[in-house]
């Protein structure tokens, strides 16, 4: 996936945010983690059906931002967080035929908890073939 900065349309709307730029499919089994890791420089990724149920899930890297470092004028190594112009990333999707939607959520720390925050949606079209793979 691809994720493009957000534009203005001819028709007023905002365009932008992710986009499936190639999709490659392998066999064998979805890895299933054994708890979701949430942070704030995580995304949560989540494939539902036609009824909202969570068919599979996976924590990433946030792409959209890097840590760089490096020395600063005194010598001392320091860092910084920088955006990302255009970040592409891998996400991993069940390869299921009930799957029709992915999610992409920003975890943001509530307390000893998370809420999770919509970011992007992907509607996978019938028979699973993304329009821009």
């Amino acid at each position: 996936m691809v994720w493009d900065s957000a534009q203005s349309t001819s028709a007023g709307r905002t365009a932008g945010g992710p986009r499936v730029v190639s999709r490659v499919r392998d066999r064998g089994k979805f890895p299933r983690l054994r708890a979701v890791e949430l942070s704030e420089d995580k995304i949560f990724v989540a494939a539902l059906d036609a009824d909202g149920t969570l068919r599979g899930w996976s924590v990433i890297p946030d792409p959209r931002f890097v840590r760089s470092e490096g020395p600063g004028p005194d010598g001392v190594l320091t860092g910084q967080i920088v955006p990302v112009a255009r970040p592409e990333f891998l996400a991993l999707i069940p390869d299921d035929p009930k799957v029709v939607e992915v999610r992409l959520f920003q975890p943001h720390r509530s307390g000893d908890a998370f809420t999770l925050e919509l970011i992007a949606t992907f509607v996978v079209p019938t028979g699973g073939a993304f329009p821009d793979a």
